[in-house]
């Protein structure tokens, strides 16, 4: 009688961090060795299983395969993924031990323009905000909103459309003098917070004419 050879297979990643809508850099890498018979030669395929669903297969290459996720393929959360050889008629079906990866909320890059960076003080409303939200590629365009500050002091909120949008600066807000205005996007249940760079406002003493 000539029994089936029993199989070992492994699974490794690449990352075992990555972000929303990025899944596609991370690589896994299965293994199917034959121990029987001291060698890792083992053809076919491999399919990469997250709980039931079939992120993707690997085929084999002297024992050895690789695929890679999609876009935005993973819920952003903790995922368990397993190798699972499904064997031959020869060789016995196998699978690996679980590999821990962490999809982790999308990256956002925000940008912050000044219509202009001089006011008089009491006249500054025509001062305007403008940001904009960055998003990986292929991903919906930022929701949310960004706060734009000076220090501590909150000077308006932009309500995002299409990951753009703008606010102005309230009369008198800031008294006379040169200040850092900074821009935070609140980030979304898919997406990261990120700041902008930073902006220079001054603000001047209105004159004579003007008090």
């Amino acid at each position: 009688t000539v029994e089936s050879a029993p199989t070992s297979t492994s699974l490794t990643v690449s990352r075992r961090t990555t972000t929303y809508g990025n899944e596609n850099d991370e690589a896994l890498i299965a293994k199917v060795g034959e121990p029987s018979a001291g060698t890792t030669l083992v053809s076919g395929s491999v399919k990469l299983v997250s709980g039931t669903e079939v992120v993707c297969i690997a085929t084999l290459n002297q024992g050895i395969g690789m695929c890679k996720l999609t876009q935005a393929q993973l819920a952003i959360g903790r995922h368990s993924i397993v190798a699972q050889y499904a064997g031959t008629s020869s060789l016995i079906a196998s699978s690996s031990g679980a590999a821990s990866v962490l999809v982790d909320k999308a990256l956002t890059t925000s940008a912050l323009s000044l219509s202009d960076g001089v006011a008089t003080f009491g006249r500054e409303q025509h001062v305007k905000f403008s940001a904009r939200v960055d998003v990986p590629p292929g991903m919906s365009q930022a929701p949310g909103t960004v706060v734009v500050t000076s220090g501590s002091k909150r000077l308006c909120v932009i309500d995002l459309v299409h990951g753009k949008g703008s606010c102005s600066l309230g009369a008198s807000e800031l008294s006379a003098g040169r200040y850092s205005i900074s821009a935070r996007y609140q980030g979304s249940n898919k997406l990261q917070v990120s700041l902008a760079r930073k902006r220079a406002l001054t603000i001047t003493k209105p004159s004579a004419s003007h008090k």
